[in-house]
């Protein structure tokens, strides 16, 4: 423990080892943790002992007692918290048995005591309203530890101080906080009695959260009443987070706690075990913003402990504002524990306990700079007027800076860099680094002539299409502090100036003015007024023909007063079409919006609208709507003037379509051999779209006639097809195809096919693969080559037209095959069977001799039957 007032510090050793010898056995020597407590006299820098309960003394009742020897005392660890008050060192002692109400040395209640001039004052633990009672022995509550925290402050309108008093174990184990007036004015009710006539009492929220191990009084609030903030070092918000801690805030307003649940800070699942809140201390207004400033202990979070500065408001701690936080590990020497106890000594030094290292450390504020930005722009030319051109090209700015409202905040070292970044009209303005004298604040002005780039800042005022945004000037004011090399050290002394690091944004000023054009309208805006004319308002266009509509003339009249600026014209069209619109002498701004000159009072503005129709559009009628967007002022006469009108565009398709047979990709004639099994063969056909439109599908039909054959289902190449019944063809159709192919009806196949999109002057393959297979084809194929022919038809409509001319006749193309058996046939004579010469003698009377023939077939075909003639002469 550790306490001080103006004059002495005061610290306590409640774990001091006193010893005592038992009665029973002489020579066994016990030792007892009672405790004792030093003072410092800051005259004489000497330790002097408060008291020592070895001694043999007596209370303020006259009641004698020897310290060790004495049971009810001895291992009370007094002195473990402490508070200096005007009469004395009031310090708690959790472990003093009660042996009054219940007369048990196994029960602790915990008590306070005052020393006054060595002279230890109890309290009469019959009228503390921490101390036990029967029915707390009843529950089994054996422990309160009262006096665990002990701490001061004025929670009444008289400004009198109070004493308060953290046992954590009371109220089964919830934690209780007692406030007292005057703990040890003789037959006091040990409470302080509020106007109401209620006492107060705290009692924590949760069982196990040790509520009110350390407890402090800070007037948080401002309003010269103190609040009440409770530490509970095992408390944990979740399920799974386990002694993070917690501290409770209890605002006082007025004489009474505020009513309400109580505000608390509880850190997240990275503190567990951190125990935030194991000790507390009121800093005072350490940011100087009226409101009182905590620093709160949490000694075992990230290993080597921390300490966290909060801010005081007028709703009590700022929860939303970061705390400052101090971790062990940054400090050199590494303390462990650090944090376990907090001590402010003075507003700008603060003592901090680590006790698994044996070590304190002081840590030293240092003076932060703070800002209260208030520089600004000023120019005398309000407006730049066009009507003086380039003799009106400079802006002169005078920059005031101002960095507080007196010069006693301005510390002597400060130095601005200033940087502008203007208007792309203005000539480029170099940064000014410069001094600050202290005697020039509050105000230090700068005079700055901004040129503009091009004259007329690049306008031809008198042709405006739209009227100038105006010129922005925009400054950047970073102030810095020139420090000597005593304060460039890594850890500089405490005299040394900072700007704070997490108010980089005060540190950094940004100016900014906007001076505006003026013309010939006035300050309210222009008095102007449109409407629109257009003669022929209808359009037929046929896709593909014509790569531009362009419209008659428009006409914008301005028939107000003064010129028309802003004029916007946009043309939306009434379906999701994709047609590219242009208006000359005007400027795109996107897909459908224009910004075009501006029109001067009883003047006229005159445009073609250009619509871009593409080759692929299919055939509808499109609205076109042209709407005028102005910033005249006098919209109420506007109202009656046409801003707005409509065009009709008719788009039509046309196709004409020109079909050929491809001789060198189709089969004609198929011979077949004696061992071919299956023969196949094709009929190819172009389809050429000779435009303008480009065609997006189209529907033919296909027709495949055989004789005396057997196909198998034929395939396509450069469409889909699908095989129809003759019943399901149209009747155009079916005049075409079944007229042609009447007589051999039952040998016909129908097939509805749709090609993909064809460009103007494209033109499609289309192929029918056809294949026979009937094991032996020779022998089944008749001498009278038996035929193929395909056909493919183009039923025109309103869109496509033939090379016939007409959209009422049908396109129809054919294409024959035929197949034959053909032999080869050579013929010798075989001379070993035949008579080639013969000897005649004297007394023959009859000759006789033959002649044999060879007839061969070399195929590919057999020759069923073969006629020849024998000719034979003498």
């Amino acid at each position: 423990m550790l306490a001080a007032d103006d004059y002495d510090l005061f610290t306590c050793a409640p774990h001091a080892f006193l010893e005592s010898y038992g009665v029973v056995k002489p020579n066994r020597k016990k030792e007892y943790t009672t405790g004792a407590c030093y003072k410092m006299n800051h005259n004489q820098f000497e330790v002097q002992a408060l008291f020592n309960m070895t001694s043999t003394g007596s209370n303020q009742y006259g009641n004698r007692f020897a310290g060790a020897y004495n049971k009810w005392y001895r291992g009370s660890v007094y002195g473990v918290s402490g508070v200096v008050m005007d009469r004395g060192l009031v310090i708690g002692a959790p472990l003093q048995k009660d042996k009054v109400t219940l007369k048990r040395t196994d029960i602790y209640s915990g008590t306070v005591v005052m020393i006054d001039n060595k002279k230890i004052i109890e309290v009469d633990p019959k009228k503390a309203n921490y101390a036990l009672k029967e029915e707390d022995g009843e529950t089994g509550v054996i422990h309160k530890l009262a006096g665990e925290s002990v701490n001061a402050g004025v929670f009444t309108s008289d400004g009198s101080n109070q004493i308060i008093i953290g046992a954590p174990k009371a109220s089964s184990l919830h934690g209780k906080v007692y406030i007292c007036g005057d703990c040890f004015k003789p037959n006091q009710r040990r409470n302080v009695d509020f106007p109401d006539g209620q006492n107060i009492e705290i009692t924590g929220e949760k069982a196990g959260e040790r509520f009110g191990k350390s407890v402090i009084g800070c007037d948080l609030t401002g309003d010269g009443i103190d609040d009440v903030i409770v530490g509970a070092p095992l408390g944990a918000n979740s399920l799974y987070a386990f002694d993070t801690g917690k501290i409770y805030i209890h605002v006082m307003r007025g004489n009474r706690l505020e009513k309400g649940i109580p505000a608390s800070i509880a850190p997240g699942h990275d503190f567990n075990g951190g125990r935030f809140g194991d000790s507390l201390d009121c800093l005072g207004d350490i940011d100087e913003d009226a409101f009182e400033d905590i620093i709160v202990g949490a000694p075992y979070y990230q290993d080597n402990g921390a300490v966290f500065i909060f801010y005081g408001s007028v709703q009590g701690l700022q929860v939303d504002r970061k705390p400052q936080i101090i971790l062990g590990k940054d400090i050199h020497f590494k303390p462990q524990g650090f944090g376990f106890s907090v001590r402010s000594l003075s507003q700008d030094t603060i003592a901090i306990g680590a006790h698994l290292s044996n070590q304190v450390t002081l840590i030293q504020a240092r003076k932060v700079v703070r800002f209260q930005p208030k520089s600004k722009l000023l120019s005398r030319k309000t407006k730049i007027d066009m009507s003086k051109g380039k003799d009106d090209d400079t802006i002169r700015v005078q920059c005031l800076l101002r960095f507080s409202d007196s010069k006693d905040s301005a510390p002597a070292n400060l130095s601005l860099q200033l940087t502008f970044n203007v208007d792309k009209r203005l000539k480029p303005t170099p940064s000014k680094t410069f001094a600050v004298p202290q005697d020039q604040f509050p105000n230090i002005e700068e005079q700055f002539n901004f040129e503009a780039l091009d004259t007329s800042y690049g306008y031809d005022f008198d042709n405006l299409r739209e009227f100038p945004l105006p010129i922005k000037i925009q400054g950047i004011a970073q102030w810095t502090l020139d420090v000597d090399d005593e304060c460039k050290q890594e850890l500089p002394p405490a005299k040394c100036p900072m700007l704070d690091p997490k108010e980089k944004i005060l540190q950094t000023e940004f100016l900014s003015l906007s001076i505006p054009f003026s013309g010939s309208c006035s300050d309210i805006g222009c008095q102007c007024m449109l409407q629109m004319f257009l003669g022929t308002t209808f359009y037929s266009v046929v896709s593909g023909a014509a790569d531009l509509v362009e419209t008659d003339m428009i006409t914008i009249i301005n028939v107000g007063s003064e010129v028309a600026y802003g004029i916007d014209v946009t043309v939306n069209m009434s379906s999701n079409v994709d047609i590219q619109v242009t208006i000359e002498g005007c400027d795109r701004a996107d897909k459908t919006r224009f910004t075009c000159p501006a029109i001067k009072a009883l003047d006229r503005l005159q445009f073609q609208v250009l619509f871009e129709i593409p080759e692929e559009m299919e055939a509808k009628d499109i609205t076109a709507r042209i709407e005028v967007e102005h910033k005249c002022v006098n919209q109420q006469q506007q109202e009656n003037l046409p801003t707005q009108l409509d065009i009709k565009l008719h788009v039509e398709k046309r196709h004409q379509l020109v079909m050929a047979s491809l001789k060198d990709l189709s089969n004609n004639f198929v011979s077949v051999k004696k061992k071919d099994e299956s023969i196949v063969f094709n009929h190819a056909y172009s389809i050429k779209n000779m435009g303008p439109s480009m065609l997006n599908t189209l529907d033919f039909y296909a027709a495949v006639e055989r004789e005396n054959l057997t196909l198998s289902q034929p395939s396509f190449e450069g469409s889909d097809c699908q095989e129809v019944a003759s019943k399901d063809l149209t009747d155009v159709a079916k005049q075409s195809l079944i007229g042609q192919y009447w007589e051999n009806w039952g040998n016909c196949s129908f097939f509805k096919c749709r090609t993909e999109k064809i460009a103007k002057g494209n033109n499609i393959t289309f192929t029918i693969n056809m294949a026979v297979e009937e094991g032996n084809i020779f022998d089944s194929i008749p001498a009278s080559s038996p035929s193929v022919q395909s056909s493919i038809l183009v039923i025109p409509d309103e869109e496509i037209s033939t090379k016939l001319g007409s959209s009422k006749l049908t396109s129809l193309k054919s294409e024959f095959l035929q197949i034959i058996r053909k032999s080869k046939i050579t013929t010798s004579i075989v001379p070993e069977l035949s008579t080639n010469y013969m000897l005649i003698g004297k007394n023959t009377e009859n000759l006789e001799f033959f002649h044999t023939f060879k007839v061969r077939n070399d195929g590919p075909s057999t020759l069923n039957d073969l006629d020849f003639t024998l000719t034979v002469t003498a």
